[in-house]
């Protein structure tokens, strides 16, 4: 029998627009990671290419009381993979978020997501940890004194590295659709680490206090303006004749950038419904899948019971309108071509009328 724990889980599946068989057995799999690691400054400690790192200084320079980067942007790396519960099944879509911030993984629309790391940007977020970065790095600095053979000052000139576990919640999201299986709904948290690097203080400035700034030529390039455009598509569009209803409807789509590290929030409008509103930072200019999104046609109140018939030319539709994927950033705001749509409930596609030549 289905325990009162599997019950409750598939309830609140359906709540969210999915229905899953206490039978089904699509997986996911997501870990942190894995890190491109580079040295951090003289210290000769690492602080990772593609993971968090706060980087703290001091102004007093007595103690680390600053953050040097809160102005710009975190980076994360997940590694991720997954196999729909049904043969029939293809990942309609999957995303991570860290840091309400959603990001689109490569691999949907097919039977399984290979496996592969998914490497983005997020705005910057303060770690979920014990102490605020500046506190970390005078923490770790005391300690190390205390524990070593090194002095205050050794530190204090070379600067180090401190290493948080569980700074970070990762969720890896994904959901099977297609053929006559009901759709199934996965979704995976994981804790992720975050770097503290304490900078160097005092030494030597190569530069002295109050010599002015060497000028630097101004180029004769112009930048080139920011671009931004989309694209929607649908599993299903134009008149759609269905025997039952609800009618699923998937659209799916891209936004290009033409630069890199370039953030963007996006939603996909029908008339009179829209998805919920998402952000991702993409990495590199070009394009990137969306999160798809499925939206239920249904029969209007006035025509419920009504027994399946052909639709005839005096028939209004249960549902019509359009639907765009609308993109917003700063600057400006793009969408893609509208994407028509009429849904009858109950009906059968009218047949085709055959003429005869009587000449």
């Amino acid at each position: 029998m289905t325990s009162i724990y599997a019950r409750l889980a598939i309830i609140g599946l359906a709540m969210l627009g999915y229905s899953a068989s206490p039978l089904a057995d699509t997986t996911t799999s997501h870990v942190a990671g894995p890190y491109k690691m580079a040295k951090f400054g003289n210290s000769g400690e690492n602080i990772p290419l593609n993971g968090p790192v706060i980087h703290v200084f001091s102004s007093n320079g007595k103690s680390y009381d600053k953050i040097a980067n809160d102005n710009e942007n975190l980076r994360h790396a997940s590694t991720i993979s997954g196999i729909c519960g049904r043969r029939a099944q293809e990942f309609s879509s999957a995303s991570l978020e860290v840091a309400g911030t959603s990001h689109a993984v490569s691999g949907s629309g097919g039977h399984t997501i290979a496996k592969h790391t998914e490497s983005f940007e997020f705005p910057f977020a303060l770690p979920d940890i014990a102490r605020q970065p500046a506190a970390a790095c005078n923490f770790e600095l005391d300690k190390r004194v205390a524990q070593g053979n090194r002095d205050r000052d050794y530190w204090m000139a070379h600067g180090f590295v401190v290493r948080y576990e569980n700074a970070y919640e990762a969720t890896f999201s994904a959901s099977c659709a297609g053929g006559a299986a009901r759709g199934e709904f996965a979704r995976e948290s994981i804790k992720t680490p975050v770097w503290i690097a304490c900078a160097p203080i005092g030494g030597e400035s190569k530069s002295k206090p109050n010599s002015a700034p060497a000028r630097v030529a101004k180029s004769r390039a112009r930048p080139m303006p920011l671009k931004v455009s989309a694209k929607l598509q649908a599993t299903q569009q134009g008149s759609i004749y269905a025997k039952e209803c609800p009618v699923r409807v998937t659209y799916s789509g891209s936004i290009f950038v033409s630069q890199p590290n370039t953030r963007v929030r996006y939603r996909i409008v029908g008339t009179g419904w829209q998805s919920p509103e998402r952000t991702i930072t993409i990495a590199e200019s070009g394009s990137q899948d969306i999160s798809g999104w499925t939206q239920r046609y249904r029969e209007k109140q006035s025509t419920i019971g009504r027994v399946t018939s052909t639709a005839g030319t005096d028939r209004e539709a249960d549902a019509s309108g359009t639907v765009r994927l609308k993109v917003e950033y700063d600057g400006g705001m793009a969408e893609s071509e509208a994407i028509s749509y009429e849904v009858f409930c109950n009906a059968e596609p009218p047949k085709a009328t055959i003429r005869l030549n009587n000449n």
